[in-house]
C-alpha cells in the first residue's frame, strides 16, 4: 500500500500548480516510498510464495516512483546524471534482483500498459523508426570495432534496442537502468566513447515519453549532461552526435 499512495502523492503533485502544494506531496511520497522500501527488503529476505504477487507489484511501484521523483526533484538540474542512474540500482537492489528475475514483473500491467492520466500517443509517422534507423548505425559500428568490451557493448545495445522497439507499450525505459550490467556502468565511469554513444540513445528513448507525467525531460537533461563539445567527437562520431543534437529539438 505504501508503495501505490507514494505513486499516487507525485502524481497529484505533477499536476499541482502551487510550489509549496507540490512540495509537501513530494514529501509525503517519500515518506511512503521510504517505509515501501522498508518492507520490500524485509519481503525479499522471507521465502513465502503467497507474497509473490504483492512483492512484484511493490517492486515495479517503487521502480515507478523512483523514476518520477528524480525528475520531479527541485534539484535534478542540478544533478550528476550519471550519478542519478547509479544511485537508483543501488536503492533500488532488492527490486532489480526481483524485476530481472520475474517474467510476471517484465509483462505485469503496471510495465505494460502504464499512463496514469496520460492521454494515447498520436503520431502520424513513429519516431522510433527514425532513432532505431540510427542506431543501426552504431550497431555497424560495434560490430567492424575491436572494442574489448564488445559481448557488454552487444548486450546493453540489445536493451537499448528493445526498449525503442517497445515504446510506447511498454515502459522499458524505467527498466532499462535495472537490466544493464555493473560492466557497462564500469564503461560509462571509465569514459568510454560507445558505452556513452548508447546511454545517448537511452536518453532519446526517455526523451520520446516526455509526455508522461513521470518522465517530462529526463530523456533530454540525460543526453545534454554526456554531450561532449564538437571539438572532443571522434571524427567516426561526428554525424552521429550532431544527428542526436537535433533529435532532442524534435
Amino acid at each position: 500500500m505504501d508503495s501505490v499512495l507514494a505513486i499516487a502523492a507525485l502524481h497529484i503533485a505533477s499536476g499541482t500548480s502551487d510550489p509549496a502544494e507540490s512540495q509537501s506531496y513530494i514529501d509525503s511520497a517519500l515518506d511512503y516510498h521510504t517505509a515501501a522500501l522498508t518492507t520490500s527488503r524485509e519481503r525479499l529476505s522471507v521465502s513465502d510464495s503467497l507474497d509473490q504477487d504483492a512483492c512484484v507489484i511493490s517492486s515495479i511501484c517503487i521502480l515507478i516512483t523512483a523514476t518520477a521523483y528524480s525528475n520531479m526533484s527541485p534539484e535534478k538540474n542540478q544533478r550528476d546524471q550519471l550519478d542519478d542512474i547509479l544511485e537508483k540500482r543501488t536503492i533500488l537492489r532488492g527490486t532489480r534482483f526481483l524485476i530481472r528475475r520475474s517474467e510476471a514483473a517484465l509483462n505485469h500491467p503496471l510495465l505494460t500498459e502504464w499512463r496514469f492520466g496520460n492521454e494515447p500517443f498520436d503520431h502520424s509517422e513513429p519516431p522510433e523508426n527514425e532513432v532505431l534507423q540510427k542506431l543501426g548505425e552504431v550497431k555497424s559500428e560495434l560490430e567492424n570495432s575491436n572494442h574489448m568490451q564488445k559481448e557488454v557493448l552487444n548486450s546493453t545495445y540489445n536493451l537499448v534496442e528493445k526498449a525503442i522497439r517497445d515504446w510506447p507499450v511498454r515502459a522499458g525505459e524505467m527498466v532499462w537502468v535495472l537490466e544493464v550490467s555493473d560492466e557497462y556502468i564500469d564503461m560509462l565511469r571509465s569514459g568510454d566513447w560507445m558505452a556513452r554513444v548508447l546511454l545517448m540513445f537511452y536518453g532519446l528513448c526517455l526523451h520520446l515519453s516526455s509526455e508522461l507525467w513521470a518522465i517530462q525531460d529526463a530523456g533530454k537533461r540525460l543526453v545534454l549532461s554526456i554531450l561532449p563539445q564538437k571539438t572532443q567527437v571522434p571524427a567516426e562520431w561526428v554525424d552521429c552526435i550532431t544527428w542526436i543534437r537535433q533529435a532532442l529539438d524534435r
